[in-house]
Formats: C-alpha cells, structure tokens, sequence
C-alpha cells in the first residue's frame, strides 16, 4: 500500500523498527511514530531534583501525541496519550529530571474517572490553544463528484496483499499468483514509487520531472506480470508514495521541508527528508507518474504519506499559499482526482489508523471527513501493534485484534455517516508479529481472521493486509456476517 511502518490511546507505536524501503505502508512504510508515541519499557523511578509545589491551575495541551506518563521520565509507562487543545488539571507539583521538567497533572477520562501522570512541561500551556479546528474554514466538505464505476475498470471487492517493488521482480512476484490461484487474495497492492524514491519502471514521467529516479528501477520496461494479473482477473493496486521522497528532496531542496530558519533539510526519524505537500511541481510528477502506471494497466492509484511528517518540532514547510494542512492535502487529492479519472482509474489514500478516532488532523494534514469526502477509497491502518493502551479500553491493543479493529472501524463508519460523499472505507490489518510491543502475542492465521471478522460485522468487506517482508500467512476468508452495530462511543480519551 502506500509506504508504511506502523502508528493512539490512542495511537501509534513505531510498527518496525525499518527504514526506507523495508518500512510498511505509510504506517508505517508510514510507520513511522512520534517520540511521544514510540514503546519504552516503564523505567524505575526517576532522581528527583528540584521538586517544587505551585498553586492548582488548568493547562493546555500543545502538540499532538503527547503521552501522560507513569513517572516523571521519558520512559515512563504512558498512561494516556493527549492530543493538541485538551485540558489537563496541574497539581502544583513540577518535578526535574535529567535537565527536562515535568508536570504532575490529572486528566478526566470518558467514563468520568481520572487519571494522574506527568507531561514533559513543554507541551503545556496556561493559554488556550485557538484554531485546533480553523482548517475546517479551509476545506471542502460539500458533495464532491466521484465516479460509481468505470465499464472498463469496474469496482471490485479487495481482498489484497502489498508487494514492494523488491518483491515484483519476475522470480518473486510467483508466490502471489499462487496465492490469488488458491482464492485468498484478488488483489496485489506493488510500490510503483517507495519513500526512498525508487520506481518500478523506466518512466517518462521521471524523464521529464526527475531524470535521476530512471537510474534505479527494477523494470526498463512494463513489467510483464501487468498483463498475467489482469489475464487472471486480478486487481491491480499501484502504490505511490506522495511527499517522503528523500531521493527528490534531496535533488531538490528548494521543494524540501526544512528547518526553520536553516539551509538544511529536515530529517525525520528515519534519517529520511520530505517535499512540500504545498509544492505544485512535485503534484506533477507524481500525477504523471500515476497516469504513465495507469496506462500500463493499474486498476488504481493508492497515495500514502500523503501528509506532513509527524513529528512534534517546528517545519519550514515553505508554505507561500497559506493553506493549512488538510487544505494542502485535500488539494492534492482533489487535482488527483480530476486528473486520474479522465484515465478511468480509481484514486485512494492511506492514512494513520488512529484518524478516524481523533477530531483533528493530528497536525499532519489527515483530517478522516478532508480526505474520505475526495477519494474513492480510504484505506486506515488498523495495526493493533499501533495502538497505545487504552484504545478500545484494552491494556495491550495488540493482544486483541478483534476488539481493537472493531473499535477503530466503528469509528470510521461513523465519521463517514457525516459526509454525503464519503469513500469506500478498506482498512490495512496487520500479519506480522510485533516483538517490540511489551505483552504481544503471536499474530497467525487466527489473528489475521479475527481483524478481517470484525470489519465484516460492520459491513466492511474490504481489506488489505501488510507485512513488512511481504511473507504473507495462509488463511481461511471467512465469511461475512452481519453484527448490529454497537453504539458505545469511542472509549479512547481523544476521540471525536
């Protein structure tokens, strides 16, 4: 799908612990995940220096992800994960730790209770924070055109695996006609375009915008397993990543995020550097790029990190048109849109698994009502290693894939009900095993089935599953069943 690693409690722990082009779909190959967010075992009780007692008073937070922790450490236990604007009560107390201050707080919880912790002081702020909700001024919620159907590329019912482009040579690409031939999959989501900015194919489209990427290709020509897959009925799912591309940023600074006040790039966790979502250069490229895959054979144009990077620090995002961040995206998504439709494809977008559980854009541009009410598809990645405790009211989200999917599903079909346009909802689910996660279990074909059940139950017969190594596990696709729909609202602290 579209890159990926894997994200909150909501959230988004590092799904893995890889870079470049072994990361998962922007979940990670996104997956990447705020420090905030990032698993650490809970530490012992920190050196307490310079303690000191203040008066009681409500704070604000600012930042998105930001963990209420168990003690007053980074590796604190978190307990609660806050997102930007919510109200914490400060106690009085402010403790220093390794030259960092902390604030003891409590938070009230959905079900009336309280939980107490400590945030790092510096995402707390005595004034109000405005224009949590301003981009709403800035995008586009009315009814928006979409095609129900092209005669020659009608829709299908996905049922698919991602494929990097690695694993689409003629050797690899075997182990996945086996599997559609057993009826486990329809559908092959293959990188046309990772985040390392690697293609698939010698291209025109890089020929004209950037010469460079031709370099590093897999295929001088149109791969031959395009016609093989469409000869067999398969659907055909080309991932594009849009704006982590450090082979472009790099050949490109003036179109880079930076940071601030500096010459030089940004780089996020992964030592990798972005492009501007705001830069209409770049929509070219990946417009032509998308229409050149199109031609060629794919049913589909799947966008991931189609955002801004999630990281709580300061960008130079080179924003000269003023939008805000789910404008520029939207935007994109909207040009897209109009372009790839006239080649008769369909366009979807990847976003963070924890989006249709927060009301904002989780300052990165993914706003859930933004981006379904342009695309065709909205793909969330539901890993349930992501999910920080108490989502869905569990301890371990990865431990329970059933209620975890269930619960962000839910969240989905309801922030869909608010559009009259709204994208077909087709989660990514998880089929790997998350060692860095305290308290895991094993993920096997069980696993697999119990996230694909639970979408079932809420009429989601859609789905596409990610490995990072592409080493997929062989199961029984269950059939649907139709559950009615629980209407307890989102148990996670920052939820719509």
């Amino acid at each position: 799908m579209a890159d990926r690693r894997i994200l909150l409690p909501l959230l988004f722990l590092l799904a893995f612990p890889l870079t470049g082009k072994d990361a998962a779909p922007d979940a990670s190959s996104d997956g990447s995940v705020p420090d905030a967010l990032s698993y650490t075992p809970a530490g012992e009780d920190p050196v307490r220096t310079d303690v000191a007692r203040e008066a009681e008073k409500a704070f604000y937070v600012k930042g998105t992800m930001i963990a209420l922790r168990e003690t007053a450490s980074a590796s604190g236990r978190k307990l609660l994960i806050l997102q930007n604007g919510d109200i914490v009560n400060f106690t009085g107390v402010r403790l220093s730790d390794q030259g960092r201050e902390w604030m003891k707080v409590t938070r009230f919880t959905p079900k009336g209770g309280t939980v107490e912790g400590w945030v790092d002081s510096r995402y707390l702020s005595e004034t109000k924070i405005e224009g949590k909700f301003s981009f709403l001024k800035t995008v586009d919620l009315t009814p928006f055109p979409k095609t129900k159907g092209y005669k020659e590329n009608p829709p299908v019912k996905t049922r698919g695996v991602y494929i990097t482009v690695y694993s689409a040579t003629p050797k690899n690409i075997r182990r996945y006609f086996n599997m559609a031939e057993n009826g486990q999959i329809n559908t092959f989501v293959v990188d046309v375009k990772n985040v390392e900015g690697e293609i698939l194919f010698k291209s025109a489209a890089a020929e004209k915008h950037f010469p460079a990427a031709n370099k590093r290709v897999v295929y001088k020509t149109t791969p031959p397993f395009i016609a093989e897959a469409r000869q067999k009925g398969i659907y055909l799912i080309a991932r594009m990543t849009a704006f982590k591309d450090n082979y472009y940023a790099l050949a490109y600074p003036d179109r880079g995020i930076m940071v601030p006040g500096t010459d030089e790039l940004l780089r996020d966790r992964d030592k990798l550097v972005w492009v501007t979502p705001h830069d209409r250069h770049y929509w070219e490229y990946l417009i032509d790029l998308s229409l050149e895959a199109a031609a060629m054979g794919f049913h589909e144009i799947q966008f991931d990190y189609i955002r801004f990077p999630d990281l709580n620090k300061e960008m130079d995002t080179r924003n000269a048109l003023g939008e805000s961040r789910p404008q520029a995206i939207q935007n994109f998504l909207k040009y897209a849109y109009e372009r790839l439709s006239k080649a008769k494809v369909y366009v979807s977008a990847d976003i963070f698994g924890l989006v249709p559980s927060v009301a904002d854009d989780m300052a990165i541009g993914q706003h859930w009502e933004t981006i379904s009410n342009v695309v065709d598809y909205i793909c969330p990645m539901m890993y349930p290693s992501h999910y920080a405790t108490g989502f869905a009211g569990l301890k371990v989200p990865d431990s329970d894939p059933y209620k975890t999917i269930r619960q962000s599903a839910l969240d989905s079909v309801r922030r869909n009900k608010k559009l009259s346009t709204p994208a077909i909802i087709r989660p990514w689910i998880q089929d790997f095993t998350a060692f860095w996660v305290k308290e895991h279990i094993p993920y096997g074909a069980k696993e697999v089935e119990d996230q694909i059940r639970a979408l079932r139950e809420l009429g989601i017969d859609e789905y596409l599953i990610w490995n990072p190594r592409n080493r997929y596990t062989p199961i029984t696709v269950p059939k649907p069943v139709k559950a009615p729909e629980t209407p307890s609202p989102s148990p996670s602290p920052a939820g719509p």
